[in-house]
């Protein structure tokens, strides 16, 4: 909705979300007194460390098993051609057969006396032999994913160590990875069930640290780093 000026002003769901991760204005009673920090930041820390772990065991994980990934997709490659030569004799160019041609002999869930699909027969068309330049493309990508994951997962682990003592700089860290993985997600990149697990971590944790007691906690350090520096005022509970 907008109002009479034109500028956006949020109604509803958006107003009561805004209203939500807003900290009330700080006082100046609050701006002196001792700032200790909320149990709720402690816990964020601990579930960006869980995170981060979980993330590194993905990468340590996939990039272990990458040679059987690739064997058996090279297998899986092997048993459609196999299959595509039995139905239409070939893949590509070498497809011989046609729509409707009956099937005699019965092949992985095709089964013999049926005819050939428009369905099959496209995809036979569009088979190719994996190639080698592919898996050594295959092999690399995965690669630099491990190294993004390890860079990622660093991060992570700083950024939970970190928030024990409230470091402002580390839940920046923590909402940007959980903004950066919620975009794979929402791209439909594939992500292995320790990624969504370590997601679903992140998401928790940034709603702890951006709303309630954390997010209040933040607000004072902020004014308190603006207009002064806090002194033993900072202290943790």
């Amino acid at each position: 909705m907008t109002n009479p000026g034109g500028s956006f002003r949020p109604s509803g769901f958006l107003a009561n979300m805004k209203a939500a991760y807003t900290p009330a204005p700080v006082t100046d009673d609050e701006a002196n007194e001792p700032l200790v920090l909320p149990t709720t930041v402690k816990v964020s820390g601990w579930l960006a460390l869980l995170a981060g772990i979980v993330f590194l065991a993905g990468a340590v994980l996939s990039y272990m098993f990458l040679d059987d990934s690739v064997d058996r997709a090279i297998e899986d490659n092997n048993i459609n051609i196999s299959q595509c030569t039995t139905l239409v004799g070939g893949i590509g160019d070498s497809v011989t057969g046609a729509v409707g041609d009956p099937v005699t002999v019965a092949t992985g869930n095709v089964a013999a006396g049926t005819t050939v699909t428009q369905e099959q027969f496209n995809y036979c068309k569009d088979l190719t032999k994996i190639t080698q330049d592919q898996i050594d493309g295959f092999r690399s990508t995965v690669t630099v994913l491990a190294i993004i994951h390890l860079v990622v997962s660093a991060g992570l682990i700083w950024a939970g160590w970190a928030l024990r003592v409230g470091s402002a700089t580390a839940r920046k860290v923590v909402a940007s990875v959980t903004v950066l993985i919620g975009l794979t997600v929402f791209l439909k990149y594939t992500l292995n069930t320790l990624d969504l697990g370590s997601l679903l971590l992140l998401l928790i944790a940034s709603v702890l640290l951006f709303s309630g007691k954390a997010a209040r906690y933040f607000a004072i350090a902020r004014l308190r780093g603006t207009t002064g520096p806090a002194g033993p005022n900072l202290t943790k509970g």
